[in-house]
């Protein structure tokens, strides 16, 4: 006889087992589930930053900037070893350094010029120790500024742009097309032209509140004759105030302490009254041409084709020194620039700087490529050249070391302009550039 009961128990304890363990799947799902969100909402509470890191070389320092984030420290490791980038905790190895507990932005000194640096950002927090960001760069001689620096373009001087003259909030030019300008230095607007002139207007200045002009006499075509006059004009309305006729080509002109000064083609600068226009006294004699002067402190300082610049003592009536340049096919001085302490001259390859009070030199920036350095501008701790490779040098005054280059323009520079909101330079194809300067 058959039992049929045992199968019919035997498939019960069966169901019950997988109903058991099926619960038992369940239960495990949910705790796993559970724990999931639990981390999930934990990770939340602190997000992973994402880390770029941005490189901004100088002469001899790194600035590293970064997205920083709270309760993280940043460290900063750096060397010339490229084994820094993929093995930055072994930095010391590989002659590598590091600053500790950073900040963005954060400047990394003393560095070797002109050498590669490789960077890691070191990420510490609770998560550990990490190197989310890596970069290297080459360390600038000088910091080059492009045309998004360019703050306006002025472009209505038909020809050269032969100087250029800033006071307040106004820039003014003069070129060979026989005019001065004058340009709102904010917005670059043409705000009057003075047309009198009928020559090349090799200089303009700005003196408390008037604006002198020298015209090189024969430089352009005879229309009325010889334009050698230096002009003054009111500075506000364009006006002509006087005229004084120099018999000879002017090429450049200063003003300081009621004089005018202007330096010409004969070798001489002549001592003009500021306020008649009349002839005061011959300062000085170049043997050659007196291509540029300056005034600074009771001493007119000029610069000569006879490769050498002299300082005159206007109180004196004396000579105070002379510096002679070396003696080589580029020899000529082409500009000059003044402070009391210090004498900034341009040349056909250099600028250099002389002592103010006994014509020592000081130092001197060498560029055998620049074409010459027709005009020379100082402001504060900087000299600024424009030189015939249309180029805009910075030089620190005090090393003679080159600072920034602007080189956007598409002529040769012949004049150049600073004041503490912008640097302005204009170029052989009558274009005037407003720079904004690092």
């Amino acid at each position: 006889m058959v039992d049929n009961k045992t199968p019919q128990i035997s498939v019960q304890k069966i169901t019950l087992r997988i109903f058991m363990g099926a619960c038992f799947i369940l239960m495990c799902i949910a705790c796993n589930s559970s724990s999931d969100n639990d981390e999930t909402e934990h990770e939340s509470d602190t997000p992973e930053v994402t880390h770029e890191l941005t490189l901004e070389p100088s002469e001899s320092s790194l600035k590293a900037e970064w997205l920083d984030s709270e309760d993280v420290t940043y460290n900063l490791i750096y060397g010339q070893d490229e084994d820094i980038l993929t093995d930055p905790a072994n930095y010391a190895t590989y002659d590598g350094s590091m600053d500790q507990d950073v900040s963005s932005p954060h400047e990394i000194k003393g560095l070797e010029k002109e050498s590669t640096y490789h960077v890691v950002l070191e990420v510490d927090d609770e998560r550990g120790t990490r190197y989310p960001a890596k970069e290297s760069t080459t360390l600038n001689s000088e910091k080059i500024l492009s045309s998004s620096d360019v703050l306006w373009i002025f472009e209505k001087h038909d020809g050269v742009v032969r100087s250029l003259a800033a006071y307040d909030s106004t820039v003014y030019s003069s070129g060979n097309d026989e005019t001065v300008r004058a340009i709102d230095a904010k917005s670059g607007d043409e705000i009057w032209v003075f047309e009198e002139h009928f020559d090349f207007i090799y200089s303009v200045e700005n003196y408390e509140g008037t604006v002198y002009s020298a015209a090189r006499g024969g430089a352009s075509s005879i229309k009325d004759g010889y334009d050698s006059t230096v002009r003054a004009i009111d500075s506000g309305t364009g006006e002509e105030k006087w005229v004084f006729d120099g018999n000879r080509s002017f090429y450049d002109v200063a003003a300081a302490d009621n004089s005018v000064y202007a330096a010409k083609s004969s070798g001489s600068v002549l001592q003009i009254d500021a306020e008649k226009g009349s002839r005061k006294q011959v300062i000085g004699q170049h043997d050659r041409q007196a291509r540029g002067v300056a005034v600074a402190g009771g001493t007119v300082f000029s610069a000569g084709h006879d490769t050498t610049i002299r300082a005159f003592d206007v109180e004196q009536e004396e000579e105070k020194w002379v510096y002679e340049g070396p003696e080589s096919p580029h020899k000529n001085f082409l500009s000059v620039a003044a402070t009391k302490e210090a004498v900034y001259a341009g040349s056909d390859t250099s600028i250099r700087a002389l002592d103010a009070d006994t014509g020592e030199k000081q130092w001197a920036y060498e560029d055998i490529q620049s074409g010459g350095f027709y005009t020379v501008k100082e402001l504060g701790d900087v000299v600024y050249g424009g030189s015939l490779d249309g180029k805009v040098r910075a030089i620190d005054s005090k090393t003679g070391e080159k600072k920034w280059v602007f080189a956007e323009h598409e002529d040769h520079v012949r004049a150049v302009v600073p004041t503490e909101h912008a640097i302005y330079s204009g170029d052989s194809g009558g274009t005037i550039l407003a720079i904004d300067p690092p």
